[in-house]
Order: structure tokens, then C-alpha cells, then sequence
């Protein structure tokens, strides 16, 4: 192998080194995009969720029935009890 070959090697793995440095640079930023895209949808996922459990506890609160979770299976009973009866009122209101 001729020092000229070799020399073209040389080149030739340089310019291969670039093109990978490229792609994984693009892939990095990629990915961090990504990340940031994916902590902001569940940032607003949690917030959501906060306004509907909200308005669950208003709702529960209006209704009379109690907010608590149910550590009981009495508790449990009463509280589809009520929720029957509550899902039964809003079905006459339509």
C-alpha cells in the first residue's frame, strides 16, 4: 500500500467521522427535544388531572356524598349507593 493510499484511507475515514459526528449530533438534539416535548405534555397531563379531581370534590361536595376514599367495604357500599343515586338524577335531567 502506497503512502497515497493510505493518505486516501485517511480521508476517507475523516470524512465517514464527520458524517457520523452529523447524524449523532442530529440524533442528540433530536432526543432532547423530545424529552422537553414529552415533560411538558405530562406537566400538562398533571395539571388536568388536578382541575378533574377539583371538580370531582366540588361535585361529590354537592351532591352530598362524602370525598373520602372508602377504606371500609361499608364505605364502599355507601358510596355506590349515592353514586347510584346520583347517576339516576342526572339520567331524569335529559
Amino acid at each position: 500500500m502506497s503512502l497515497s493510499d493510505i493518505n486516501t484511507k485517511l480521508h476517507q475515514i475523516e470524512s465517514d467521522l464527520n458524517v457520523f459526528r452529523e447524524v449523532f449530533l442530529s440524533d442528540t438534539t433530536d432526543l432532547a427535544s423530545q424529552y422537553r416535548r414529552v415533560r411538558n405534555d405530562l406537566r400538562l397531563i398533571a395539571i388536568r388531572q388536578i382541575q378533574v379531581e377539583k371538580n370531582l370534590m366540588l361535585l361529590l361536595t354537592h351532591f352530598g356524598i362524602p370525598s373520602t376514599t372508602c377504606d371500609t367495604e361499608q364505605e364502599l357500599k355507601e358510596f355506590n349507593k349515592n353514586y347510584n343515586k346520583l347517576s339516576n338524577a342526572t339520567h331524569h335531567d335529559y
